[in-house]
Order: C-alpha cells, then sequence, then structure tokens
C-alpha cells in the first residue's frame, strides 16, 4: 500500500475514541486537536491503491474478501472500470484497529451496493464498533439542550422524517442549544454531542437524489453549539399522522424503535470486511458484539421519558415537543 498524503490529522472525540487520519471530512472539526495522540484508538489512512499480498497465509473467504492470518487483516478488494476499490481492516477488537482504503474507494462508491458502503458510512460503523467495546453507543437522533434547562432531549426518528429541520426551527425559535442533528454520542446515562455536518437535500428524491454537506457552523451561531455532554431526560419520535398526538411509550418500546433506526442507518453487521473479520474470529461472536450495544442503548432509554410525537405538518413537531418540556 503506498501512502497517497502525509499530513496527519488527529481527533479527540470527548476522551472516548481517539483517532489519527491522514485525510479530513469523516469526523466533526470540533474533535480536532493539536495535541500528539498517545494510542490512539483508529487510525485511518487514504492510499493510493490496495492489494493482497503473495504471502501463502493468505486465504481467500469470498470473492474479492482476503484474510490475512499472520496479521490478523482483512483485506476488500475489487475492480471497477480499471479502478482499484479496496480498503483493509486490521485489528477491529483489538487495542487499536487500523483501517487503509484506496483513493478510488473513496472517490467513487457514493452509494450503497450491496454489502459495499460509502466511506463516510463504513467509518461509522468502525467508530460505531470501537464505542460499543468501551461501553458507549451511537444513536440515530439529534440533541439539544431545551432553554433554561440542565438536560438534554434527544429527537430520533427514520430518514426524511425531519430531525433537522425541527432540531434547527427548536433552536431559532426556543433559545435551545444544539449538540447534535442526526447522530448523538449515548452512555447509560449521558448523551454526548456530535456535530456533524447537516445533509441538505438539493435535488431528487428521497431515494435518488443529491445531498450537500454543510458545516454546522455556517448554519448556527457558535454560542448555540455545545460541544460537551448532558444527561438525557427525554426522546422522541417523529412520526406523521392526520392529527396531532403526544405519545407517553415505554422504554422497551423506544428500544425497539431505536434498533429499527440503528440497524437501517448503521448496518455494520452486514457490511463485507466486517463480516470477514468476524467470520475469522474465534473469541467474540458478531450477536455478542450487537447484544452489548442493545444493552447500552435500553440503559439509556431505561432513564428517559419516551415519546411518540405525531403531527399532520412537519412544523407542527416543535409546538408539541416545547409542550412536553415547557
Amino acid at each position: 500500500m503506498t501512502q497517497s498524503q502525509h499530513i496527519e490529522y488527529n481527533y479527540n472525540i470527548h476522551g472516548i475514541l481517539k483517532v489519527n487520519s491522514n485525510f479530513k471530512g469523516i469526523l466533526p472539526d470540533c474533535f480536532l486537536t493539536n495535541k500528539e495522540l498517545e494510542n490512539p484508538d483508529i487510525i485511518l489512512r487514504l492510499v493510493k491503491k490496495v492489494e493482497v499480498s503473495s504471502d501463502r497465509r493468505i486465504i481467500q473467504i469470498a470473492p474479492g474478501l482476503f484474510y490475512d492470518e499472520g496479521n490478523d487483516l482483512v483485506v476488500s478488494l475489487f475492480n471497477l472500470g480499471g479502478f482499484n476499490m479496496g480498503w483493509t481492516l486490521k485489528g477491529l477488537l483489538k487495542e487499536r484497529t487500523e483501517v487503509f482504503v484506496s483513493s478510488a474507494y473513496r472517490r467513487f462508491v457514493q452509494m450503497p451496493v450491496s454489502t459495499v458502503h460509502p466511506l463516510n458510512d463504513y467509518i461509522k460503523f468502525i467508530l460505531q464498533i470501537r464505542l460499543i467495546l468501551k461501553g458507549y453507543s451511537f444513536l440515530l437522533g439529534g440533541s439539544f439542550r431545551p432553554k433554561n434547562s440542565d438536560y438534554a432531549a434527544v429527537i430520533s426518528s427514520s430518514g426524511g422524517m425531519g430531525k433537522t429541520t425541527t432540531i434547527l426551527n427548536l433552536i431559532k425559535k426556543t433559545g435551545a442549544e444544539f449538540l447534535s442533528d442526526d447522530t448523538s454520542i449515548i452512555s447509560k446515562d449521558k448523551v454526548y454531542s456530535y456535530p456533524s455536518p447537516l445533509r441538505k437535500r438539493v435535488f431528487g428524491s428521497l431515494i435518488l437524489g443529491y445531498c450537500r454537506n454543510i458545516p454546522v457552523e455556517k448554519i448556527l451561531l457558535p454560542n448555540v453549539i455545545r460541544k460537551d455532554s448532558l444527561n438525557a431526560r427525554f426522546i422522541f419520535f417523529l412520526e406523521r399522522s392526520r392529527k396531532n398526538e403526544i405519545l407517553l411509550i415505554d422504554s422497551i418500546s423506544a428500544l425497539n424503535k431505536i434498533i429499527s433506526i440503528n440497524r437501517k442507518i448503521i448496518p455494520y453487521s452486514t457490511e463485507r470486511s466486517i463480516l470477514g473479520y468476524f467470520y475469522k474470529e474465534n473469541q467474540y461472536n458478531i450477536n455478542n458484539l450487537i447484544k452489548k450495544e442493545e444493552d447500552i442503548l435500553k440503559s439509556f432509554l431505561g432513564n428517559l421519558k419516551c415519546y411518540l410525537i405525531r403531527a399532520a405538518h412537519l412544523y407542527s413537531y416543535i409546538d408539541l415537543i416545547t409542550e412536553v418540556i415547557k
């Protein structure tokens, strides 16, 4: 593998995960640090080309999927129009995970195809696994601090239901503070900010269309963007209905909804190199990881009041949520 860039970027995500990378644009810039990282959890490298070694310890476990027994390394490789589409995954369950991706993979894979995912999604899968191993998890939902409060509230839904619009309007109209738009990090009792760029649909439909990533700082004033953690009190699930409703639900119902949403947006258990890694793993079954994730989410939701927010119109969500937290 030939290195394509020599600049290094260090990210410290709330002291939970430390990431060293030679490219930007995957993790929120707010986690960048000028301090050199000791023992980073994840190494990310963009390289010109990924190849399979001729070492006899290399075995093929699926078309285009190889395992290097000597180096605990999975290699996923295929060619598209003569371009080298490849990435490697090493030490997924160890103290340090290393991911190398070819520049062509980053450039040309823009939509999920079978078990191949765009780079942003793939790195999110790796982050999620490392979070779970440390007792944390991504939760697909935005979060905010209501005005004059000392807690956070979470808004979750499937894609296209209005999380981003609702979060931004709550902040602009009620004086709330922003923690995250689409993805939050949670522990058993806290929610951590994850201010990733906002995805704005420029044209096209929900399924086929072009989205542009816009830094949060270009939409919200810096003084309303939090970069810390808070205890959580509420979670709201957005749904559409012919009438406006606020329904209190139990934490088990909330868990089922969160798992359904997380599995759709962060399907790490279906990605080919991750599956290849667990195919050769002897000590830790992928179902153990999934169960650990569910336990973290269950503990988190058990501390919250969980609501369904049903509205006939997108902009009614704000009034309904405000009615609960006022």
